[in-house]
């Protein structure tokens, strides 16, 4: 999961209703056997494989998973691990997808060409009728400049996006989805319930960083969680599932016991713990859910 929110903005379908969310947690409830993320680790580095268990993860850190998941999981009794993304904890600024999403998809009308530069790089795209307000052609469109942003250093992406925010100079900027504070972070951690991870620092494309900065972005997400907590962070989540044999590495050496990445499956005994699959659940009914469930179990 992502979030828990009914978002008319949602280009990467990340939003799960709370309605549909508290219907699939009474199915986990009901069908499964609800599990820590610490309690199936452990069974793992065991050789065993609990039979029928769920574990329920969040990515990022969002508002939205204290405010609406944590009391349908307390209702429900079923535990979950937020891997949050560190350096936005408490940042009043939005995740970097989210204001693209309101800088692109938000106006009615964008100028017909957009150039970037930064860092020496060029980057440049016709419009057509993206620029007009054309939705398939706008979603492309930012899928597109997404694309560019993504491998980029938080430093340059900050750069790429106040040039892209002048370029649009007449959006009207939709509102944008907030992350956890500080102290709304330890509300959600201070739950028997509820288990957090980190994400990085920046929500960064850990294998197309340099290997210092790769270090820098997995140890100071842990370090960074644990002076906000007061305790201690075990398990990481490579942003947007992005891997490579030297950043499992590196989570290894930072302290971490497990990562999770974006790999669809079930996890399987003898799965490695630094590479554990996971189901990316949608805006589904109870029945597509259950479905679900049963086809990778």
């Amino acid at each position: 999961y992502h979030r828990i929110a009914q978002d008319a903005q949602d280009p990467w379908q990340l939003c799960v209703s709370p309605a549909n969310f508290a219907a699939q947690m009474q199915l986990v409830r009901r069908q499964r056997r609800p599990m820590r993320l610490d309690e199936l680790t452990q069974q793992l580095a065991q050789g065993r494989r609990p039979r029928g268990a769920v574990v329920v993860t969040f990515d990022d850190g969002y508002r939205d998973n204290l405010l609406a998941a944590l009391p349908v999981l307390e209702a429900n009794d079923v535990p979950a691990t937020v891997f949050c993304t560190a350096g936005y904890v408490g940042s009043e600024q939005p995740f970097w997808w989210d204001r693209l999403a309101a800088l692109l998809l938000a106006p009615t009308r964008l100028p017909p060409t957009l150039a970037l530069d930064v860092s020496g790089r060029q980057w440049q795209v016709a419009l057509g009728p993206a620029a007009t307000g054309d939705s398939a052609a706008r979603l492309a469109f930012y899928r597109e400049v997404w694309g560019w942003l993504r491998p980029m250093t938080d430093a340059d992406r900050t750069l790429a996006l106040e040039a892209i925010a002048a370029w649009s100079t007449d959006a009207a900027l939709a509102p944008t989805p907030a992350t956890l504070s500080a102290q709304q972070l330890r509300e959600l951690a201070a739950s028997p319930l509820i288990d957090i991870g980190a994400h990085s620092v920046t929500h960064a494309a850990l294998p197309a960083l340099a290997p210092q900065q790769q270090r820098d972005e997995i140890a100071q997400s842990k370090a960074q969680l644990e002076a906000m907590l007061g305790r201690a962070v075990q398990h990481f989540a490579y942003p947007f599932g992005d891997q490579s044999a030297e950043t499992a590495v590196l989570i290894r050496e930072a302290g971490f016991l497990s990562s999770c990445t974006t790999e669809h499956g079930a996890v399987r005994a003898g799965a490695d713990l630094f590479q554990l699959p996971r189901v990316a659940v949608g805006d589904w009914d109870g029945e597509t859910f259950s479905r679900t469930l049963q086809g990778v179990a």
